[in-house]
C-alpha cells in the first residue's frame, strides 16, 4: 500500500499542468494528431466530450490508428458517427485516476454510448475497463473486451474536466457473452447463453446478453464432463435453472488476495458463498480459476472448476481443491445438453429435479478403484480361510490337538498400505493440480513379512519333531532292553545306571520345553 502511495505520488508531481479543455489539450500532443483529426469529422461526439468532467480518457495515439486500419482481423475505424460514438465513449473512464496499483485488478466504469449492435445493457453499468500497474514502472494496462490490452506509458496529461492517458491500441468493444465465451471454446458458451432466466424480481424470462451488471459463474469444459450424465438427465427447465444459479446480479472483483467473501443471491432465487482456503478461492464446491479481467458486454465472466447445484449449498471451510457437487454423477466426454423439456431423459430412466449430493459424490474412476481394492481384499479373506483350514487340517492328521490355543499360528495378519483416493487430471494451465493423488497399488508388504515367517516357523517344527520322535524311539529301545515299563521317568536318586536314564529323560524334557517356548513367541 505505501509503495502504491508514493507511486502516485510520482505521478502527481509530474502531470503536465494544463488549464484547457480537452480537445485543446489533446491538440498539444504530437502523438494524438490522428486522434484530433478523427474527432474533428464528428462536432457531436467532440461537444459531447468537451461537457464531461471527472474523467480519464484513454486517447489512442497514432501508431493505434495505423494498427487498426492495417490490420484484417480487426474492424477499421469506424465511420458511422453512432459506431465513433460508442468506439470512443468506451474510451471514457468514470472518474480521475492518477496512477494504479500494481497488485490487483481494478474494475473501471465506463462512459459507453450504445450504438447499433448494442443493447441497453451498454449503457446500465455493463461496460467496463480493467486496469493494472505494473511492479517496476509506471506503464498502465488496460483490458477491453476479448481479453484484449492496451498499454499506456502511465504519465497523464491534466486538463480541465480530468486526466488523459496515451495507449498504444485501442480498445476493444466487449461483444456478447456467446461471442466471448466461444472464443475461447468454451463448452458451455451456447448453452448457457441459450437458458431463458426468470428474474426472480419481475419474474420476466430474459437471457444472459439481457442482462447487465452481473457477475457468470462459467465452468471449465472438464467440470461439465464430470456430471455430463447428469446434464444429459435434466430437462431444459432443470439446466435453466442450473445456469441461473451461477448468475450473480452484480459485478464482483475477485483479487486472489482480497476476494470478497460472503453470501450473494443468484438469479436462481438461492445463494451462493464466496470464501477462500488453502491459498484459493472458492464458490461453494468450485474452485474460482479465472483472472478478473474476462469481461463481456453485460459484466464478469469467472471460469470455475466444478458446477454449482441449487441443492447442494454445504461448504467446506477447509477445502483444498473442488469437489463434485452431483449424485451419481459420471465423466462423459461427449454428452447433449437439454434443449426442451420433452424427450432430454434417455431410455430407461426417468425425469428427476437437479440431484442433491450424496454423502460420498464419487466419480466413476473413485469407484472403480473401490472396487478392485475390495476385490483384492475378499480374495486375500477367501485365501486366509483356505490357508487355516488346510493347516487345522493337518495338525489333526499329525495328531495335534487344534483346541489348544497355546500352539495356534495367529488367525490375521496385518494389512499394509491399502489405499483408495481420487485422481483428477489437470485441467488448464492456470488450475492448480488438484489435491487428491492417485489410486496407490494394493501392496500388502507386511503380509510377504508374515509369510516368510510361518515358512520359517514351520521348518523349524519339522526338525523339531523328529528330534523329539527320535529320542522317543531311542528312549523306548533303552527301556524296553532293561525290561522296564515303556513310561518316561525322571529318577532324582542314585544309583548304577541311574546316571544314562537321567541324561535321556533331561534331554527329552528340554526338547519338549523348547518346542513349546517356540510355539508360544509367535
Amino acid at each position: 500500500m505505501l509503495r502504491q502511495i508514493l507511486s502516485a505520488a510520482t505521478l502527481l508531481a509530474v502531470v503536465t499542468a494544463q488549464n484547457e479543455g480537452i480537445i485543446e489539450t489533446l491538440s498539444t500532443v504530437p502523438e494524438l494528431s490522428d486522434l484530433v483529426t478523427y474527432l474533428d469529422k464528428y462536432p457531436g461526439l467532440t461537444t459531447w466530450l468537451q461537457g464531461l468532467s471527472d474523467i480519464t480518457f484513454l486517447a489512442p495515439s497514432n501508431d493505434a490508428f495505423a494498427a487498426l486500419a492495417d490490420s484484417s482481423a480487426v474492424p477499421s475505424v469506424p465511420v458511422d458517427e453512432i459506431d465513433a460514438e460508442a468506439l470512443l465513449s468506451y474510451h471514457v473512464l468514470d472518474g480521475t485516476f492518477y496512477g494504479f496499483g500494481y497488485d490487483e485488478y481494478i474494475h473501471l466504469p465506463t462512459a459507453m454510448l450504445p450504438h447499433a449492435d448494442a443493447n441497453e445493457s451498454m449503457v446500465t453499468g455493463g461496460s467496463m475497463v480493467i486496469a493494472r500497474g505494473s511492479s517496476w514502472s509506471s506503464a498502465v494496462t488496460f483490458t477491453s473486451g476479448d481479453l484484449e490490452t492496451s498499454e499506456s506509458d502511465g504519465v497523464p496529461l491534466n486538463f480541465t474536466g480530468g486526466v488523459i492517458y496515451t495507449i498504444n491500441s485501442f480498445l476493444t468493444l466487449p461483444p456478447s457473452f456467446q461471442q466471448t465465451a466461444e472464443a475461447r471454446d468454451m463448452l458451455g458458451a451456447q448453452p448457457f447463453a441459450d437458458a431463458v432466466i426468470t428474474v426472480p424480481d419481475t419474474l420476466e424470462n430474459v437471457t444472459i446478453d439481457d442482462l447487465s451488471g452481473v457477475t457468470i459463474f462459467l465452468p471449465m469444459n472438464y467440470s461439465l464432463q464430470e456430471i455430463g450424465n447428469v446434464i444429459e438427465n435434466m430437462t431444459k427447465s432443470e439446466f435453466d435453472r442450473l445456469v441461473a444459479y451461477h448468475i450473480i446480479d452484480e459485478v464482483l472483483e475477485i483479487n486472489p488476495d482480497s476476494p470478497p467473501n460472503g453470501y450473494y443471491s443468484t438469479y436462481e432465487g438461492t445463494g451462493v458463498t464466496i470464501f477462500s482456503s488453502n491459498d484459493f478461492v472458492f464458490i461453494n464446491n468450485a474452485r474460482i480459476v479465472g483472472s478478473p479481467n474476462w469481461i463481456f458486454r453485460g459484466g464478469m465472466i469467472y471460469t470455475i472448476y466444478g458446477v454449482l447445484n441449487p441443492r447442494n449449498v454445504s461448504i467446506d471451510a477447509d477445502a483444498s481443491d473442488a469437489e463434485i457437487a452431483f449424485a451419481g454423477a459420471t465423466y462423459t466426454p461427449d454428452f447433449t445438453f437439454p434443449t426442451s423439456d420433452s424427450g432430454s431423459t434417455p431410455t430407461g430412466s426417468s425425469p428427476s429435479a437437479i440431484p442433491s449430493a450424496s454423502s460420498s459424490g464419487l466419480s466413476t474412476g473413485a469407484k472403480a478403484g473401490i472396487g478392485v481394492a475390495l476385490a483384492a481384499l475378499l480374495a486375500v479373506l477367501i485365501g486366509f480361510c483356505f490357508f487355516v483350514h488346510r493347516r487345522r487340517r493337518s495338525k489333526r492328521e499329525l495328531g495335534h490337538d487344534t483346541t489348544n490355543t497355546k500352539y495356534q499360528y495367529p488367525t490375521s495378519y496385518p494389512l499394509k498400505d491399502l489405499e483408495v483416493s481420487i485422481s483428477h487430471e489437470e485441467l488448464v494451465a492456470n488450475a492448480a493440480k488438484p489435491a487428491r493423488g492417485p489410486i496407490k497399488e494394493f501392496t500388502p508388504s507386511g503380509w510377504r513379512i508374515a509369510s516368510k515367517r510361518h515358512r520359517s516357523l514351520e521348518a523349524a517344527d519339522i526338525c523339531m519333531g523328529m528330534a523329539i520322535v527320535h529320542l522317543r524311539l531311542t528312549t523306548y529301545a533303552m527301556e524296553r532292553k532293561r525290561h522296564r515299563p515303556p513310561e518316561v521317568e525322571v529318577d532324582c536318586g542314585e544309583g548304577e545306571g541311574d546316571g544314562e536314564d537321567e541324561d535321556v529323560n533331561e534331554s527329552q524334557y528340554n526338547l519338549e520345553v523348547l518346542y513349546s517356548v517356540l510355539h508360544s513367541h509367535r
